[in-house]
């Protein structure tokens, strides 16, 4: 391994005295001689280099002033790859909003499964999350509830939202919430409707709760809304759907009175 010194953007060989590598109960340490009299002047850097030659830079750490406590601080523009046996990760510095990112590391360069910013404030732009809705403008009472179009689907490569069978594919294992929203139901001659969210796996179904609408009797029509929220346990390969129960309603199946969406919670 080469051990070279940065000024700048140049390049220089760095003699290290023997009295300056000392053996302390096994561990070592390397001291470069700055010229203000600290290990080193602000602003050099270390690289750590797998060839023979200094001029074949490798992980470039900088230092910072005084580092007389031994800190040393990452270059910007670098990050710390971590080598897996079947899949990397990295942990470093988005300069251009500033914030540290963690995630995996692919062919087509790195995403970020987490951010943190300045205020410490995480988000997980990775995390899976979707919402689909209707686009028929009309009362409807098929069942599963049908959603025709997609507003977002941050599912990755496997999984997501199946628009041919009205229902989402799990991707990732975990604790999941949905919400239900059909803004518009319709019932008539003492009806009733109690949509509920259902897990289907193995072909097995089973329901996880539903909301409930019923009026009143008589023939007069009535108009209300169901909106219902669950937190429910799902496997990689699990389908969730929303079924239609009801006795004489219907839902209003538009763009913006029937919509149903979903995240990992984790």
């Amino acid at each position: 391994m080469a051990i070279s010194k940065v000024k700048g953007s140049a390049i220089q060989d760095a003699t290290i005295p023997e009295d300056k590598l000392e053996d302390e109960a096994g561990s070592f340490r390397m001291i470069l001689d700055g010229s203000d009299g600290s290990a080193t002047d602000a602003g050099d850097f270390v690289l750590l280099d797998a060839t023979a030659s200094s001029t074949n830079v490798g992980e470039q750490f900088l230092f910072e002033p005084a580092t007389d406590d031994g800190s040393a601080v990452l270059s910007s523009s670098k990050s710390i790859i971590f080598d897996g046996n079947a899949q990397d990760y990295h942990i470093g510095i988005d300069d251009s909003t500033d914030k540290l990112t963690i995630g995996k590391v692919s062919a087509s360069g790195t995403a970020s499964a987490l951010l943190i910013d300045s205020e410490s404030v995480m988000t997980n732009p990775a995390k899976p999350a979707f919402r689909m809705r209707g686009t028929n403008a009309a009362y409807v009472t098929t069942t599963p509830v049908v959603f025709a179009a997609t507003d977002y689907d941050q599912s990755g490569s496997s999984g997501g939202v199946d628009l041919g069978n009205n229902r989402y594919e799990i991707p990732t294992a975990g604790l999941w919430h949905f919400a239900l929203n059909l803004g518009i139901v319709r019932t008539t001659s003492a009806g009733n409707c109690y949509p509920n969210i259902q897990r289907i796996r193995g072909g097995s179904a089973v329901g996880n709760g539903y909301a409930y609408f019923a009026p009143g009797s008589g023939s007069v029509t009535h108009y209300g809304s169901c909106h219902l929220e669950l937190i429910i346990e799902c496997l990689v390969g699990d389908y969730i759907n929303v079924v239609f129960a009801h006795t004489n309603g219907a839902y209003y199946n538009g763009p913006n009175e029937c919509r149903f969406e979903g995240h990992l919670l984790g």
